[in-house]
């Protein structure tokens, strides 16, 4: 369990119970490598790899001791992400792909649900979901 907890610096610490636990499963898998299907490594330029996560958040603070979160629009919130990704290993732990994201979170303030461009925009709290996509080249040294 993490506790999250941001104020102004010299604020006292603010009282009640806050809460967060996080979750994930994941699974990655060498597809394929030079040498044959399902014997990649990072190392082996030309490896596939594919992988799959779920993840889920949940965050709260209990009422009425604690101040509400996002200045009163909720004081609990749930976010699930799905993620898929396709890697290829052009060197040594160097590799280009991309990966999908997909979230579902409740309890979103106003601001975010404007910038996501969710329909339900200006109910605080309502939730949504929504897909980002990211093209990367990434080095591990």
């Amino acid at each position: 369990m993490a506790v999250l907890e941001a104020r102004p610096p010299g604020s006292t610490p603010v009282t009640g119970k806050k809460r967060a636990n996080d979750w994930l499963i994941g699974h990655d898998l060498f597809l394929w490598s030079p040498k044959g299907w399902l014997t990649g490594t990072a190392n082996i330029p030309g490896s596939i790899l594919v992988g799959t996560h779920f993840e889920r958040t949940n965050v709260s603070c209990d009422v009425p001791r604690c101040p509400p979160i996002n200045n009163g629009q909720f004081h609990r919130d749930a976010i699930i992400l799905r993620e898929w990704d396709l890697w290829y290993f052009i060197a040594p732990r160097m590799s280009i792909g991309g990966s999908l994201l997909w979230y579902d979170a409740s309890n979103l303030t106003t601001t975010v649900q404007q910038n996501l461009d969710i329909r339900r925009v200006g109910r605080p709290g309502a939730g949504g979901s929504w897909l980002d996509g990211n093209l990367n080249w990434r080095y591990q040294f």
